[in-house]
């Protein structure tokens, strides 16, 4: 059984499946709900390409160098009982 490795926002994942949606991709990272999101596919140094909840993408595709997954709109996260809004899904302490 072959295992692929994928990056999302920096962050290695794995994945049996040689082919996911973009919903797939979104779950694997816990990115929930997938709608919330936007995927973008790294086609190269400069450049992004959108990928659609439904669409399929083969993660043997020569050139795949990761995904970047955006909220549609700011997260609110509480830390100390306060509110803070965020634009990244995935934040280090140290960012924080």
């Amino acid at each position: 059984m072959n295992i692929f490795i994928l990056k999302v926002n920096g962050i290695e994942f794995e994945s049996s499946r040689a082919y996911l949606t973009g919903r797939g991709l979104l779950k694997l990272a816990s990115l929930e709900p997938p709608k919330d999101y936007e995927l973008l596919k790294k086609v190269n140094e400069k450049g992004f390409e959108p990928i659609q909840l439904e669409e399929e993408v083969d993660l043997r595709e020569p050139g795949i160098e990761g995904f970047t997954a955006k909220p549609y709109k700011k997260l609110v996260i509480t830390i100390d009982e306060a509110p803070f809004e965020v634009e990244e899904c995935f934040i280090s302490p140290k960012e924080l």
